[in-house]
């Protein structure tokens, strides 16, 4: 689904994009100083979540402890409405997210909402909301890479925020901004033993990023293909079997148990909005992308060690073939960038580089995340964008 900026940028689909130009050229940082630093991964704090509680208490202390920043999240939401529609369309929200908490949620999303709220004071109308934004607006980047000698790294940026309120100190979006504090990294536990890692937002109880040690490693990024229509089908009662993204990324990590299980998983099951998958397994030329519609697999992509640059996998939020939005290109930067990486360059510190380099790092770019089953590495990272930056 694309919500409001898809919507707008949409009218220019016919213009085949281009990057910047001037002072908001790609910047590729390959080749010049290391920007990484895996001590500011410290940064993003980690919780435990136990899937032996009872799913009311799951994410009560990490509702507690973000309930401030959760609620300046749903004020900016509340802005961007009364600026657009007037204050009467936040009320109406507000119904309609008791209706869907009360009547629509699958457990044990409802409870695990119901929890937080009971643990932050936050209406539960405002963290369905919260919940189920993400359908609405998501830009990402993400790359599968392989080493030379073997070795598999699974990376992305997380975009988010485009039109929720430019803020003109900050010079960024304003949910973007309040984002930033709200991410946090999560060790999904049964029985006492890690199920999953996964990086996700304070007052949300999906995962956008995750991990299953010795299995495989996922992401996923938004399709450009507006899907509105299932939303309001998923309301009136049709529908209903649809998966929310980020609940779904959670049902693969604690369903499947390899990479051909996750691939099997997310090919078949219905979604409320388009998407692409991207998997990363624990072996050599294990690497996919899958382009979803709501119903089926539209394209599937493969790391490819016989074709040049097939060492590579980046998606951003366009199909393979399809021209990317006017105003918005980061898979091309982002692709020569890794063409100048190179494959011997495959390594977090070379990744970082490329997801740290204009226009892949851009204003909504809220976190990146750098993931390396064989070396069971994980890490989040929040990131700024300094000016001259493109602002989408």
């Amino acid at each position: 689904m694309l919500g409001l900026i898809g919507w707008v940028l949409l009218l220019a689909t016919t213009v085949v994009a281009t990057p910047p130009g001037g002072a908001f050229s790609p910047d590729c940082l390959v080749g010049q100083p290391d920007t990484y630093d895996s001590s500011q991964a410290s940064n993003v704090r980690w919780y435990t979540v136990n899937l032996d509680m009872e799913p009311v208490e799951r994410f009560k202390k990490i509702a507690a402890d973000h309930a401030d920043g959760i609620r300046e999240g749903v004020d900016i939401i509340r802005l961007m409405l009364d600026g657009l529609f007037g204050p009467m369309a936040m009320e109406v929200i507000e119904h309609l997210m008791d209706f869907a908490h009360e009547t629509r949620l699958a457990q044990p999303y409802k409870d695990e909402i119901t929890g937080m709220s009971q643990a932050s004071g936050i209406p539960v109308a405002h963290l369905t909301m919260m919940n189920m934004f993400y359908e609405l607006s998501r830009f990402c980047t993400s790359i599968i890479a392989q080493s030379p000698t073997g070795e598999m790294f699974h990376v992305r940026n997380l975009d988010f925020g485009q039109l929720f309120w430019w803020n003109t100190t900050s010079r960024s979006w304003g949910m973007t901004d309040k984002l930033k504090p709200l991410t946090i990294n999560l060790m999904f536990l049964k029985n006492s033993r890690l199920v999953y890692k996964g990086t996700g937002f304070a007052g949300h109880v999906g995962v956008i990023t995750a991990m299953k040690p010795n299995a495989f490693t996922l992401s996923m990024n938004a399709r450009e293909h507006p899907d509105v229509g299932n939303l309001f089908q998923w309301f009136t009662g049709n529908f209903s079997d649809a998966h929310l993204a980020m609940w779904l990324d959670r049902e693969v990590m604690e369903q499947a148990n390899t990479y051909d299980e996750a691939r099997d998983f997310v090919k078949k099951a219905p979604l409320m909005a388009g998407s692409y998958y991207i998997l990363g397994g624990t072996r050599p030329g294990q690497g996919t992308v899958i382009t979803r519609d709501p119903s089926n697999v539209v394209n599937e992509r493969f790391l490819d060690s016989n074709s040049t640059n097939g060492w590579f996998l980046l998606q951003t939020n366009y199909d393979p073939g399809e021209n990317t939005i006017y105003l918005d290109d980061r898979r091309g930067p982002g692709t020569a960038c890794m063409i100048k990486l190179g494959q011997n360059g495959v390594g977090a510190s070379g990744l970082f580089q490329v997801l740290k380099s204009k226009t892949t790092l851009n204003k909504t770019t809220v976190h990146t995340v750098i993931m390396s089953i064989t070396l069971d590495l994980y890490e989040t990272f929040i990131q700024y964008c300094p000016d001259p930056c493109w602002f989408l």
